[in-house]
């Protein structure tokens, strides 16, 4: 392998243990506003405690397969072309170990703060707690959403993007979906089969979790 190509492998596997533990945690917070210095020292720094836990057990690897022959760091981290060719099939197990263990130790990570989290939640993640982790096996949210305007939308929620920020989210009802004001507190059906409501005209919502179809039953 050419030099240039190992040093590109040797920055993606001190990179990745960090890279792939980021996109565990997405799945349980939703991505805030950062600069891109942040996000990428935070990768950086998972990178290195996932890969010092991995990079021992990648160590005690190659010691079990090749005890009379333990591996030369200096020359792995200089790059020894002679070297490594000469220890391929080491320098290959090692690597998946590595790689292996890294994944291991981040799904840990990830299932030990999920859990000790609780109910925890940034500002960033209230849509998406109430839109996606809140809701029971094999039903829809369905949304109450109240606009500044007074006008008054009832419908299952399809879509939601909760990533930007309030003034740029967006809601999307499907049909069923009802109208009505708040002055009159009463809600009719539409013909719509969806509706986009902006994040910026929302003044507030409520969410329910019905076990039928709401079109079986006219809203209150």
């Amino acid at each position: 392998m050419p030099a240039s190509g190992l040093g590109v492998l040797v920055f993606l596997v001190a990179v990745a243990p960090g890279f792939y533990y980021e996109i565990l945690r997405q799945r349980r917070f939703t991505r805030a506003k950062e600069s891109a210095f942040f996000e990428i020292s935070r990768i950086l720094v998972a990178s290195v405690v996932i890969g010092l836990i991995a990079g021992s057990g990648a160590f005690g690897a190659w010691v079990w397969a090749a005890p009379n022959e333990p591996p030369n760091v200096a020359a792995l981290l200089r790059h020894d072309l002679q070297y490594i060719g000469d220890h391929v099939a080491l320098v290959v197990g090692s690597l998946v170990t590595y790689l292996g263990a890294s994944a291991a130790i981040a799904h840990v990570a990830n299932a030990f703060h999920k859990r000790g989290a609780g109910d925890l939640i940034t500002a960033h993640s209230l849509w998406h707690e109430v839109f996606r982790n809140r809701v029971p096996p094999g039903r829809k949210p369905v949304a109450r959403v109240t606009l500044k305007s007074g006008a008054v939308w009832m419908g299952k929620v399809a879509k939601y993007s909760a990533e930007h920020e309030l003034a740029d989210r967006e809601l999307v009802l499907f049909k069923p979906i009802y109208l009505g004001t708040v002055s009159t507190g009463k809600l009719g059906l539409t013909h719509h089969d969806s509706v986009v409501l902006r994040g910026a005209e929302i003044e507030s919502f409520s969410v329910d979790y019905p076990g039928a179809d709401p079109s079986e039953s006219e809203p209150e």
